[in-house]
């Protein structure tokens, strides 16, 4: 089709019994947003009211999300293969050796909003090899329209359904505490080391470590 699909996946890109989830013939290329996994730890608890403890488990082990076969819910039905925090981040960087990769850091997505936005539309006039002419209103709107602080406005007014449909709990809310979050705060040192050395060498490339 002579347009462009977006597809928002939390799933490596990983082949499983032969089956590629995607590869750079079926895909246009990839904006892949990284986050400190010592936050993620807290913010994954967080959202499926678990323990961090439990959260570092899983972000360490090869795990899954959903899948749930007896579940009503057709999407809660479909399985996506996480596998561990650096086999993802590992897996979506093959994209890279075609120039279709994008890396974005969730921390510059927030303190240098307008550069990174930049950065995403640039990346995809050079994937469609399209000059795209940007609308500065639009531009300007889709920022302050998805601003952590509006979107935390707008699910205490209105709830959230991610929020809703993981959590029984009226306390828990997703848009929490987003840039603000800190895992000195909130990590004990025995799990913080535990990140730190199962994924050291992701960390300094990035520029955690």
């Amino acid at each position: 089709k002579n347009s462009l699909f977006f597809l928002k996946t939390h799933s490596t890109m990983q082949t499983i019994n032969g089956f590629s989830f995607t590869d750079d013939k079926n895909t246009l290329g990839a904006i892949y947003i990284v986050r400190d996994p010592r936050n993620v730890a807290s913010s994954y608890a967080n959202h499926y009211n678990t323990s961090v403890e439990q959260s570092v488990k899983d972000m360490i082990s090869k795990t899954y999300l959903k899948g749930m076969k007896d579940y009503q819910d057709f999407e809660e039905n479909v399985l996506t293969h996480l596998g561990t925090w650096s086999d993802n981040y590992n897996s979506w960087k093959e994209l890279e050796k075609s120039n279709k990769y994008l890396l974005i850091k969730y921390e510059d997505l927030v303190t240098d909003t307008n550069e990174v936005f930049h950065n995403v539309l640039q990346f995809i006039g050079n994937l469609m090899n399209k000059n795209i002419k940007i609308d500065y209103n639009k531009f300007d709107n889709a920022i302050k329209t998805t601003s952590f602080e509006n979107l935390q406005k707008l699910e205490k007014e209105n709830g959230f359904i991610e929020s809703i449909k993981y959590n029984q709990n009226d306390n828990i809310t997703f848009f929490k505490k987003g840039i603000q979050r800190d895992w000195k705060d909130s990590l004990p040192e025995k799990l913080i080391q535990e990140l730190e050395m199962n994924f050291s060498k992701e960390m300094k490339e990035i520029g955690y470590l």
